[in-house]
């Protein structure tokens, strides 16, 4: 399980994803998926950046669209 600390949140790269919206960057908490789990507002799969995250390497994950699917586990 993802830790949701200040350590992730800064090496978090959700901000940068192609598929976040402006709904996403709208809200205080749309980031860090893997650990606060899915977002609340609707998205167009546009691409996925979370093979290429500190985060995704440093906690082994092997799923993906943590901004759909939910927490890591």
């Amino acid at each position: 399980m993802v830790e949701d600390t200040k350590e992730n949140i800064g090496k978090c790269i959700c901000k940068s994803c192609p598929s976040k919206n402006q709904c996403m960057n709208d809200s205080d908490k749309d980031f860090l998926y893997c650990a606060k789990g899915k977002t609340e507002c609707e998205m167009v799969k546009k691409g996925c950046i979370c093979g290429a995250c500190p985060i995704h390497a440093k906690y082994k994950l092997k799923d993906y669209y943590y901004c759909t699917s939910g927490n890591a586990e």
